[in-house]
C-alpha cells in the first residue's frame, strides 16, 4: 500500500503536463518561424524589445489577478481599470503638468472609485438594459 503523502513520479497526469507543455513550446516555435519567414521584421531586436517593454504590465495585471482568484472572487473588470489608471496618469502627467508622485498618488486612487462608484453604475446600466428587453 501506498503512503498517502508519497508522490508519484511518472504519473498519467504528470506525463500530460507534460505532454502539453511540449505541445505549446512546439506550436510557438512554429508560428515564429512561419512569421519569420513571413516578414523580415519579425524577428528582430526591436521586435524582442517591443514584447519586453509589454511584459511588466501584463505581469503585474496577472499577479493582481492571481491573488484575487486565490481569495475566490473573480473580478473582470481589472484590464479596464488597468487602462483607466493609465490614462488618468498619462493625463494628469501631460496636459495636467503635474509632478510624478502628485500624478501616481491620484491613480493610486482611481481603483478604489472605481470598484465603488463605477461598478455599481455598469449594474445598473446593466439592469435597465435587461428590464427594456
Amino acid at each position: 500500500m501506498r503512503d498517502p503523502g508519497s508522490v508519484v513520479v511518472g504519473s498519467f497526469r504528470g506525463r500530460s503536463l507534460l505532454a502539453e507543455s511540449l505541445g505549446l513550446l512546439a506550436a510557438l516555435v512554429v508560428l515564429i518561424v512561419v512569421f519569420s519567414l513571413r516578414t523580415e521584421h519579425f524577428f528582430s531586436p526591436t521586435t524582442f524589445l517591443a514584447i519586453a517593454n509589454q511584459i511588466p504590465a501584463a505581469l503585474l495585471v496577472a499577479v493582481g489577478m492571481t491573488y484575487v482568484l486565490i481569495v475566490g472572487e473573480i473580478d473582470l473588470s481589472v484590464g479596464s481599470v488597468l487602462g483607466l489608471c493609465s490614462a488618468v496618469l498619462g493625463v494628469a502627467m501631460t496636459q495636467g503638468h503635474w509632478p510624478l508622485s502628485a500624478a501616481v498618488a491620484v491613480t493610486l486612487a482611481v481603483p478604489g472609485a472605481n470598484t465603488s462608484a463605477m461598478t455599481r453604475a455598469v449594474k445598473l446600466a446593466l439592469a435597465g438594459i435587461a428590464r427594456l428587453t
